[in-house]
């Protein structure tokens, strides 16, 4: 399966540090941190979910975030999944997941860090060279 392209930043639309999110899981809901942005030159969205271990987990509920986010933001969405190195455990550090969801079925494919092999390499770090930081460095407030 290939990646599909990134698309570039505009201004943001959301910065939500404690959102609240439905979960079908037993939890019955979670708490993430949101930042979603419109999209530069064309139309639609990229959301970024940041886990914040409140609740049921974000990878455990993407199905429910990615409906109620496509809900909220009209056009394309594009769906980031950020795990900050303190609760990425047992992965063992700080990533970024594409979070595909088609027919509320998900799927999930590594943004950063990518091995040096993966063909997207390239293409995936010069995407977060521009943008990276603004992910990654977002705390909730």
């Amino acid at each position: 399966m290939s990646t599909p392209d990134l698309p570039p930043l505009g201004e943001m639309a959301a910065d939500e540090p404690w959102w609240r999110y439905p979960s079908r899981c037993a939890a019955g809901d979670g708490i993430a941190h949101l930042r979603v942005w419109h999209l530069a030159g064309q139309d639609g969205h990229l959301a970024v979910v940041t886990e914040t271990g409140l609740g049921a987990s974000v990878t455990n509920s993407i199905e429910d975030i990615h409906g109620v986010l496509a809900q909220s933001y009209p056009g394309p969405l594009t769906l980031i999944e950020h795990w900050p190195a303190a609760e990425s455990a047992p992965d063992g550090g700080e990533h970024l997941d594409l979070a595909l969801v088609q027919d509320r079925r998900p799927s999930w494919q590594r943004i950063w860090p990518t091995p040096a092999a993966n063909p997207a390499h390239d293409t995936l770090n010069a995407w977060m060279r521009a943008y990276g930081r603004i992910i990654t460095d977002a705390q909730p407030g």
